[in-house]
């Protein structure tokens, strides 16, 4: 019953939102300099998993043994809820950040994320959009931490069908060199669809596929590269719908 789905919804916002300020202090003391990023996202995977566990979320992860902690990757995964990003700062266990809404700024407290360490992208703005690429760019050429992209470009009304990629995710990874590191997110649609404010406990499972080496691609295959990704998630997510 839908009365039951709205309660849980409740539920889990104000676990997230009770454990999200008792970490709050240690948030600004781990996101104030550059090069304590890395102990953040670690603190924002440990509110995850607190989150989850109160939630009564199971998260499973398939081949987590593809991972190789010490290289950089672009993550690039479908998005049909807003627990992709849980699922993927708690499931893909390496020190990374996200391309993210500059909307997300303005979010009281929970801006101080899109502030620091994740890249906001004003899509309706050219010219800082160019600034967050570069810097997403220069990320990536340095091999400071990888970085997470959903090629959709937002969750779609589509969802849970996959939407088509963007190519820009593919492209920075070309440009650099980095390894792209394609995931299917199989369940979160149905744990926290992206258009009620309902919910319910569950399994979350995301799927780790073959990375793809970039060193030796020209920008002329972005494009096949892109379509090829968006094929091989688009395939393992419609296998679980």
């Amino acid at each position: 019953m839908r009365i039951f789905r709205v309660i849980y919804a409740v539920w889990f916002f104000f676990n997230f939102l009770w454990v999200f300020i008792v970490l709050l202090p240690f948030f600004y003391i781990a996101f104030s300099k550059p090069e304590w990023y890395k102990y953040g996202h670690k603190l924002r995977a440990l509110w995850g998993k607190a989150i989850l566990i109160l939630g009564f979320v199971r998260l499973k992860v398939y081949n987590k043994h593809l991972l190789d902690r010490k290289k950089t990757y672009v993550i690039v995964a479908n998005h049909a809820s807003y627990f992709d990003i849980i699922s993927i700062t708690c499931g893909i266990p390496i020190d990374l950040n996200f391309m993210s809404k500059i909307q997300l700024q303005k979010i009281p407290l929970f801006g101080i994320f899109s502030k620091s360490i994740d890249i906001a992208v004003d899509r309706h703005n050219s010219i800082q959009a160019a600034k967050a690429y570069m810097r997403a760019n220069q990320q990536l050429k340095n091999n400071i931490r990888s970085i997470c992209i959903f090629p959709e470009g937002g969750i779609k009304e589509m969802s849970p069908l996959v939407s088509k990629f963007k190519e820009g995710a593919f492209k920075m990874a070309v440009e650099n060199g980095t390894t792209i590191l394609p995931v299917s997110i199989l369940d979160n649609w149905k744990l926290s669809p992206n258009d009620k404010f309902e919910g319910r406990p569950g399994m979350m499972r995301i799927y780790i596929h073959e990375p793809i080496e970039t060193k030796n691609k020209e920008l002329n295959e972005v494009n096949k590269l892109c379509d090829n990704t968006y094929h091989t998630i688009k395939r393992k997510v419609e296998e679980n719908i």
